[in-house]
């Protein structure tokens, strides 16, 4: 990220401290209470830094977000306090012209003067249809708790949601002009880039230690910090960072994240922020380029007398060209980097979901049938997927060189990549039957059982509260049941909201398709980094829906504050076009 300013210059800073300080509470050497130094400089900074700014530093720390130690809850996130501040800030300066003026008086006393009715009304206008029904199925969610056999429990997973959901009309309210369109594309893929080199780190580490002492210091020292000691508990024997072939074990990247699977998610979303960047430095390079060469061949043609004449040839390098290809250059090999990531951390369920992702890609990049052409639209994200296949392609090689580091061997990526299709394989099975257990129980309970109250279908009796029924030992994953799901979002939905919140899911999706399809289709010549950064951003939605077939990953915290922030950078986009419209 370039220093360009005093707030920038903070911004960096502000990242190199969280990294160092993370890092002495990981070894030990700082206790955990740190966290509440760090999370009260970056409210500070959100205070007295313009709401941009704050939302800038927000966006780039997310690596860096621990647990806040305290009594009541040994999992509240640094990011949930934080996003509340950046929300609050973001609405009395930008959101509302009525509290604007008056920040930063008490936001009791600026309600006073607005009047609501009128406000709500005006703002519920300004909507996409898609944003109005993902606000008729969060009330849909609230209204299920009424059913629930645990609404408290519900109650508590939706605050969650939402705080995550604030990053949305953050977003909206904050970013003013293309320059910050750019500068948070850059927060995204640094933000999403550290998580990846993190990932480097701990790879390498597993290269020369043992498997199950790594992932119990892992677990304990890291995860802990991060997800909070139960959590943690959990991971220290059930887990999806471990590899089992026979009685080898070996450890897949995964960073970070309580799961590879989360990883391999912000591994796809660092493509979506960083796709647009690659095309803007090599496009700027490519314009200079031929700006250069123009200006030397008419400088040729003037310095020409006689039978004296000087050539042309390749101009000199400028600065700027030089400045651009860097940037290019290092923001592509964070694309590969990311798909090599997306590869080690062996998450079959991301895999399978880019099939029909890159088949659609693939239909809009050589379908010969569209009366406009998107080939340069999906370029870059065709060019990342074709990468991953081809990784795919000299995984043995890679997989020959891990083992001899190891000197020990374990299940190929092809072997696991395979094993996709294989109904008798452990995790296949366990799934399987999952889905027929979710299937069967909403066929009998057509109304749901509320929302985050999934464990209902698994505990025994209706007059167990939830400690007792989510701490019970479920003996097919061995894991307390709490922690069980569907293993599909789709039948997650469909057993805890009924056909009702699943449609509005699907409805959500097909208008924000919609939208993002009209965008394309009139901008399809008029290629620049927001053009690059919707379509890259749909597909990638088409793959994580695809994904979701198999797991309820996307519900984990980091992914779903990259997904509104990618939702929020979209609406941007989309809502400038319809306003020049």
């Amino acid at each position: 990220m370039i220093v360009k300013n005093k707030q920038s210059l903070t911004i960096l800073l502000f990242l190199l401290w969280q990294l160092f300080s993370v890092y002495l509470m990981v070894v030990g050497v700082w206790t955990s209470s740190v966290a509440w130094v760090n999370v009260g400089l970056i409210i500070l900074f959100i205070v007295y830094a313009p709401a941009f700014e704050g939302l800038l530093l927000v966006v780039a720390s997310m690596a860096f977000y621990i647990v806040l130690p305290q009594q009541y809850s040994d999992t509240l996130s640094m990011w949930r306090p934080v996003v509340g501040v950046l929300f609050l800030k973001a609405l009395m300066t930008s959101g509302v012209p009525h509290l604007s003026r008056g920040w930063p008086w008490p936001p009791a006393v600026e309600f006073g003067r607005l009047k609501l009715a009128p406000t709500v009304k005006k703002y519920w206008s300004t909507l996409s249809m898609y944003e109005k029904i993902a606000i008729v199925m969060f009330a849909f969610a609230v209204l299920s708790l009424t059913l629930a056999q645990y609404p408290l429990r519900g109650a508590a997973q939706l605050v969650f949601l939402l705080n995550t959901a604030l990053v949305y009309p953050i977003v909206i309210w904050t970013v003013k002009s293309k320059e910050q369109f750019i500068r948070l594309l850059k927060a995204g893929a640094v933000s999403t880039g550290i998580i990846i080199a993190i990932g480097y780190v701990q790879f390498a580490a597993t290269l020369f230690s043992t498997a199950y002492y790594f992932w119990q210091y892992w677990a304990l020292r890291v995860a802990s910090l991060y997800y909070g000691l139960s959590i943690a508990k959990v991971l220290q024997y059930s887990n999806s960072w471990v590899t089992v072939s026979g009685e080898e074990k070996t450890l897949r990247m995964f960073s970070i994240m309580t799961s590879s699977h989360g990883f391999a998610m912000v591994c796809v979303f660092f493509l979506a922020f960083a796709l647009p960047l690659v095309y803007m430095s090599f496009s700027r390079r490519s314009s200079t380029l031929r700006s250069l060469r123009l200006g030397e061949r008419e400088s040729t043609s003037s310095q020409t007398t006689g039978t004296t004449k000087v050539s042309a040839g390749m101009p000199t390098m400028d600065p700027r060209l030089r400045e651009d290809g860097n940037r290019g250059n290092w923001w592509w090999i964070g694309v590969v980097l990311a798909c090599l990531a997306l590869i080690l951390s062996g998450t079959r369920g991301v895999w399978a979901g880019m099939i029909p992702a890159l088949f659609l890609v693939g239909v809009l990049y050589y379908g010969k049938w569209f009366k406009v052409g998107f080939r340069t639209l999906v370029a870059p994200i065709f060019v990342a997927m074709l990468l991953v296949v081809v990784l795919f392609e000299v995984s043995p090689v890679l997989d020959r060189g891990f083992t001899w580091v190891r000197h020990a061997g374990g299940e190929s990526t092809l072997d696991r990549l395979g094993s996709i299709v294989d109904p008798n394989e452990t995790s296949n099975a366990g799934r399987l039957e999952m889905w027929k257990a979710a299937s069967k129980y909403a066929l009998h309970h057509p109304f749901g059982v509320g929302y985050a109250n999934f464990v209902v279908t698994l505990s025994g009796g209706k007059n167990v509260s939830f400690e007792e029924a989510a701490s019970q030992e479920n003996t097919l994953y061995n894991l307390p049941q709490r922690y069980i799901t569907a293993h599909s979002l789709y039948l997650q939905l469909l057993v805890e909201l009924s056909m009702v919140g699943l449609l509005l899911f699907g409805l959500f999706w097909l208008l924000f398709f919609h939208e993002t399809w009209k965008y394309l289709l009139a901008r399809v010549q008029q290629t620049s980094p927001e053009t690059i950064f919707i379509a890259s951003s749909a597909i990638i939605f088409v793959w994580f829906l695809a994904y979701s077939v198999f797991d309820l990953t996307w519900l984990n915290d980091k992914i779903l504050l990259y997904t509104f922030l990618a939702l929020g950078l979209a609406r941007i986009a989309l809502k400038d076009s319809q306003q020049n419209e």
